[in-house]
């Protein structure tokens, strides 16, 4: 199961009433760790954990702080340390760092620690300001809501954390747009569900972009692709990702692309059959407003759908998580093209 923050808290939603809860969150790293501060999971007092906070080394650990949270009712901050004689050590804990877990009791008497609220902003497609009270005399967590933008967001990051408080951004998952229901998007859409994003399928020709070939995905369309942009929403994508294989569709999703907020655009195929495509939707290098990747995904080797698919969800997440460039030449990429 994915270990997003928005794909567990809808199932403690639902059960936030019918057991006791905690919330364990990384608020310091000192050194190299599994994950990094802002990392959450949940756990309850029938040992059900949502979310990891590590390869596995930790959380039997933290089940049992989190009883002492429910004994006396209020936060817990662990350290976990990687020195010979440490509590990490006889823990198996083989990253070498150093690591402060916040945990807290999550219930009525303290308003969930907002977390309802924080589960409505990211279901919302919100990007929050997540703020938690680790000292011993509270057990409390509130968001602070965008003024402007994200950037006002990181802002008041800077300005809210202190020496009893813990601010982290916490992001939607992003949502990719397949354009294209052909059989090799099926293994680019299973990858995505097991990185636990959204994922929209578009096609408008018969026997594609069918919902039983899509299972992982739960929003999979019959959609003329000269008419994508009658649907509002989906300019709201964080990538948009042609492989319809044919060059008049790939121009429309193109053209469309172009007036949406994706920050990936990416087109399956070689180089010198993108400039057909461009010419068919009006465009040029020089006039696209968003940064093309042509072929899409990353050199790794192979051929077969499912390496290419790799090869795409690689680059898409380098991109989407500010880790690496669209811009690449077609020599680079032998697997997409």
């Amino acid at each position: 199961m994915s270990k997003q923050l928005e794909t567990i808290l809808p199932i403690w939603y639902a059960n936030k009433d019918q057991f006791k809860w905690a919330l364990c969150t990384i608020i310091k790293v000192t050194g190299s760790s599994y994950r990094k501060a802002g990392a959450m999971m949940l756990v309850n007092d029938m040992g059900q954990m949502l979310g990891m906070l590590s390869g596995g080394c930790l959380e039997k650990d933290l089940q049992k702080q989190a009883t002492q949270c429910w004994l006396v009712g209020a936060n817990r901050v662990t350290n976990y340390s990687f020195t010979d004689d440490s509590e990490g050590w006889q823990l198996g804990l083989g990253c070498g760092g150093d690591i402060d877990v916040l945990v807290q009791p999550i219930n009525q008497q303290n308003g969930y620690l907002d977390l309802p609220n924080l589960l409505a902003k990211l279901t919302n497609n919100e990007h929050v300001l997540y703020v938690q009270n680790f000292s011993n005399k509270l057990s409390v967590g509130n968001i602070c809501m965008p003024k402007n933008s994200k950037i006002s967001l990181l802002n008041q990051l800077d300005l809210n954390n202190s020496t009893e408080t813990f601010s982290h951004l916490i992001k939607p998952v992003p949502t990719i747009l397949v354009c294209g229901g052909g059989p090799d998007a099926v293994p680019l859409t299973n990858i995505l569900h097991i990185l636990g994003w959204k994922c929209i399928v578009v096609d408008e020709r018969v026997g594609y972009a069918r919902k039983t070939d899509f299972p992982t995905v739960s929003d999979v369309r019959k959609i003329p692709f000269a008419q994508l942009h009658e649907y509002p929403e989906l300019k709201n994508v964080d990538a948009i990702v042609c492989m319809t294989h044919q060059v008049n569709f790939d121009a429309f999703s193109i053209s469309f692309a172009q007036h949406t907020k994706a920050n990936f655009v990416g087109l399956l195929g070689p180089v010198h059959r993108t400039t057909k495509v461009l010419e068919m939707a009006g465009l040029t290098y020089a006039t696209l407003t968003k940064p093309l990747s042509n072929p899409i995904g990353l050199n790794i080797g192979g051929e077969l759908p499912e390496s290419i698919a790799l090869s795409i969800v690689s680059q898409l997440h380098g991109v989407l998580e500010g880790r690496s460039s669209i811009e690449k030449t077609a020599e680079q990429n032998s697997c997409a093209g």
